[in-house]
């Protein structure tokens, strides 16, 4: 499984999109970006202490 996500890591948000493309419908790719856009606001204001293991 951590070889999985290291190879997701290193794509670009471009080539995850185009993947997801073949995979998820276009209401579940809006989703996820949001959810992307949501944490990487986050991480910009400092708030990562949600995503910090326990």
């Amino acid at each position: 499984m951590q070889v999985e996500f290291s190879k997701i890591a290193e794509q670009t948000l471009i080539e995850n999109v185009e993947f997801l493309k073949k995979v998820w419908i276009n209401r579940e790719i809006v989703i996820f970006l949001e959810d992307v856009k949501k944490i990487v606001n986050d991480l910009e204001h400092e708030k990562y202490q949600q995503f910090q293991n326990q």
